[in-house]
């Protein structure tokens, strides 16, 4: 049977919309339902700790002051602008604790206090962590030289992870679009990566798109 050529384009068409629509419903399958957000606070120790080994005191406390402001920021911005589960908090100091699910005494709530009575417990899975930061590179196969870099990451981003921190998605803002001030974002003065630019809004999106 022999099929025309404008035949053969649409089944091929067809055959590819296919094959999408099983991809999408396959990552989809992967994701879970989060019982809670936690968003990985940093707490810039190595920085500090460098600049005071070498007498910085003062840009240390400058970093200091600057990661303090960058954790207020990302709290208030998922405050106002993430509702689609419960968020907590927790320094990237305790992440060892987070990985073993273990959330006594790290859990923090928007003022900063320790969570007595969240809606996950030590054991729970059903997770994400969000961190503002460098996400990890992209990698693609290459018969010739295996797996390789697809793309070089150079900006930072709000990155998802599932409960075992594997890269899931990441969230970049586009410059262009945003407004020279806002409430949510902050930039260190004297360091690229003490930085962090509203990003709950996306997250949110992110779930309830995926969720209807």
């Amino acid at each position: 049977m022999r099929y025309s050529i404008k035949q053969l384009s649409f089944l091929l068409l067809t055959t590819l919309l296919t094959l999408s629509t099983v991809t999408a419903q396959a990552k989809k399958k992967k994701m879970y339902k989060p019982t809670a957000i936690l968003v990985q606070l940093k707490a810039e120790q190595r920085k500090i700790s460098e600049l005071e080994k070498n007498n910085r005191t003062g840009s240390a406390n400058m970093i200091k002051e600057d990661a303090a402001q960058v954790r207020s920021r990302m709290i208030k911005d998922f405050t106002d602008n993430f509702d689609y589960c419960p968020v907590y908090y927790f320094m990237d100091t305790d992440l060892d604790k987070i990985k073993r699910y273990d959330f006594d005494g790290v859990l923090l709530d928007k003022d900063g206090n320790i969570v007595t009575s969240a809606s996950i417990t030590s054991g729970d899975s059903t997770f994400y962590i969000a961190y503002y930061g460098m996400p990890a590179p992209a990698y693609k196969d290459d018969e010739d030289k295996g797996k390789r870099k697809s793309s070089n990451v150079t900006n930072e981003a709000l990155v998802l992870t599932d409960n075992r921190y594997n890269q899931v998605e990441t969230f970049w803002r586009n410059k262009i679009f945003e407004p020279t001030i806002s409430e949510y974002n902050y930039e260190s003065a004297i360091s690229t990566t003490v930085t962090y630019k509203r990003s709950a809004d996306m997250l949110n999106h992110f779930f309830t798109k995926r969720s209807k």
